[in-house]
This record gives C-alpha cells, structure tokens and sequence, in this order.
C-alpha cells in the first residue's frame, strides 16, 4: 500500500515544474496556496472533535460509533486520537 504523502510529494514536484516553466516560479507558490486554502475550508466544515458533536452524522450511526470506540466518564465519546499522550510518549 502506498501512502498518500509520497504520492503527494512526487506530484508537486513533478506539477512544479511544469508550473514554473509554463507561467512563471513564483505561481508554484500561488497555486499550492490557493489548494491549501481551499482544502483548510473544507477541512474546517466537514472535520469535527469527535462523532458525539459531529454535525453531518445521524443519530443512530453517532451511537453505533460511540458504542464501538467506548464511551468516557462524563458521557462522551473517546477521541479517536489522543495527540497529547502521543507526543508524551517519547
């Protein structure tokens, strides 16, 4: 299986340098702004905390996601992720 960073990073190589020959270095810089800009707003719309506060899910697949991953203490479900123990971890 092939990750997805690689792949993106061979991608923008190569588009690099078709972009700086055909319009010009400093739109390499333009271009991949304009596609982080727009990936971030998607990211901000549709990306949430956790299934509990998700906005675009529906209440039974909310439960059956909090009923697979466990559900804490004060009611919530677990995150998926705990960046703070990751980056403890050493």
């Amino acid at each position: 299986m092939i990750a997805a960073q690689p792949c993106g990073i061979f991608l923008a190589m190569a588009l690099s340098g078709v972009i700086a020959v055909d319009v010009g270095w400093e739109f390499i810089f333009y271009i991949f702004s304009g596609v982080t800009l727009i990936f971030s707003a998607v990211w901000f719309v549709f990306a949430a905390d956790g299934p509990d506060v998700h906005p675009y899910i529906s209440e039974e697949e909310r439960t059956y996601i909090c009923q697979s991953i466990g559900v804490s203490s004060d009611n919530k479900c677990r995150a998926f992720f705990y960046f703070l123990s990751f980056l403890r971890s050493g």
